[in-house]
């Protein structure tokens, strides 16, 4: 299988064995990035757009889509051994890479669904998703917000033993990365801040978030 991506081994990426054999066979079925992010595509449907202001440099703004795509594609990007999240385990250049490319894969398959809003044009909107410092990430939705023990089915070592961490943040992101969501169904695209006239802010806001991926598996 020819890719540029990673795929990690189903020994480094350990479900616990309460995994239900469906789940299993999705997460660990052997298939490229380029493969995923294509079937995540394939169906997507923007369903809400909308602008954020930037907490750190007045006026700066960012497009901020949420699209719906199948809930199998969904648990695959976010989850999978060839997936998002595994992209950044294997390493930092590796997941900012991944990102990138899902950036732009999703940004030219809704490109059509775009249109101008009350206070964004098209042409703005498509700026800011292609923009540098932009970023894909799984909707944060029930699935976190009323997450249980019995939910956590993904064991991967590294992030496991943050669970114990002394850090508060970090025993917490290290829970969630343990969560395999398997009912969602959105994913968001956070756009690079620009100003009105389509200018970059010059520096990213969240310098932090692919070490953390990295390290806990979650941001």
């Amino acid at each position: 299988m020819a890719t540029a991506f990673a795929i990690i081994t189903s020994r480094d990426w350990a479900l616990s064995p309460s995994a239900p054999k469906a789940c299993r066979a999705l997460v660990h079925r052997s298939q490229s990035f380029e493969s995923v992010v294509r079937q995540l595509c394939a169906k997507v449907k923007v369903v809400r757009v909308r602008r954020n202001k930037a907490r750190s440099a007045d006026g700066y703004f960012r497009a901020h889509v949420k699209v719906r795509v199948p809930r199998r594609s969904c648990t695959v990007f976010h989850s999978a051994r060839s997936g998002y999240r595994a992209q950044y385990y294997r390493g930092i250049a590796y997941g900012e890479r991944a990102n990138a490319f899902a950036v732009s894969a999703l940004a030219h398959a809704i490109h059509g669904q775009l249109r101008d809003t009350r206070l964004m044009t098209k042409e703005w909107i498509e700026r800011s998703l292609l923009g540098h410092d932009s970023k894909v990430w799984i909707h944060q939705g029930l699935w976190l917000r009323h997450s249980r023990r019995r939910d956590r089915l993904l064991v991967v070592k590294r992030w496991m033993r943050e669970v114990s961490s002394k850090d508060k943040k970090r025993r917490k992101l290290a829970r969630w990365a343990t969560l395999l969501p398997q009912q969602e169904n959105a994913i968001d695209i956070k756009g690079t801040f620009l100003t009105n006239d389509g200018e970059p802010l010059p520096f990213n806001p969240k310098q932090g978030r692919s070490k953390q991926l990295h390290d806990l598996g979650f941001t």
